[in-house]
């Protein structure tokens, strides 16, 4: 260009308090600039949602008459990211095409600028509470499971699993990866109690969003222990042994 075309820039611009949600609204504000000597006239601005945004009950282009050597105009404009939104920084295009007038000679200029905006998927990782078995003895190997689903539209990570308690256990850390998107299933526990009576167990399921951020689910329980059952069929010393009857019918 040359020097004496005014250029628009994008001074400032805001998306609310932090990242946005996929799914979710925001409020994006845009400040142009004009920086040139000469004003502006006639500019049009279009957005460009790309495949992440869209806008929200709006259209997409604006119109200024005038901006001034060295003045600003904001617009507020509503959007909404997208629910397949992907994770990240996602860009937004502007456009701005407008006329200037220099000496006695109209011109046409267009400028456009890319803004970044953070998008998050909501965690929607669900684990349901185990249900404990109805009979427990010391020193039998008891197993406990935990359903879950992954019903957001991206992964959890680094998935793991841990039980902590007065419990013998060969695995008392598990760990289980990355979850897909719609992945179900189970996370299951193997654990010996030793002694009968109330044993404490603590079950925890920690993992990462999309934006990895660290969560843990925690499931308290207590085990009602009983004595181990007694084996009867064992052979009777022959001094204990009962006197055996025949019944004969005839």
């Amino acid at each position: 260009m040359d020097s004496s075309v005014p250029n628009i820039v994008v001074s400032d611009y805001n998306y609310g308090d932090g990242p946005v949600a996929a799914g979710g609204k925001f409020p994006l504000s845009i400040t142009l600039r004009n920086t040139g000597k000469l004003a502006v006239e006639n500019i049009v601005m279009t957005i460009d949602g790309g495949d992440n945004f869209t806008m929200d009950g709006s259209s997409n282009t604006f119109y200024y008459s005038k901006i001034g050597a060295g003045k600003e105009e904001t617009q507020p404009i509503n959007m909404q990211a997208v629910t397949s939104a992907k994770t990240g920084a996602q860009s937004i295009g502007v456009t701005c095409k407008y006329e200037y007038v220099d000496g006695n000679r109209r011109a046409t200029a267009t400028a456009e600028v890319r803004l970044s905006v953070p998008v998050v998927q909501p965690d929607r990782f669900q684990v349901n509470a185990p249900m404990l078995p109805e009979n427990i003895q010391s020193g039998e190997e008891t197993l406990i499971s935990l359903s879950y689903v992954n019903k957001g539209k991206a992964d959890v990570s680094n998935v793991e699993a841990t039980l902590e308690g007065n419990v013998e256990s060969v695995a008392k850390v598990q760990y289980l990866g990355n979850f897909e998107p719609g992945k179900s299933g189970s996370i299951g526990f193997a654990f010996t109690p030793q002694e009968p009576g109330k044993t404490d167990i603590t079950l925890k399921i920690q993992y990462e969003d999309s934006s990895q951020e660290v969560h843990t689910l925690t499931f308290p329980l207590t085990l009602d222990v009983q004595e181990p059952m007694m084996d009867f069929e064992g052979e009777l010393d022959s001094a204990d042994a009962p006197t055996q009857c025949i019944f004969d019918g005839r």
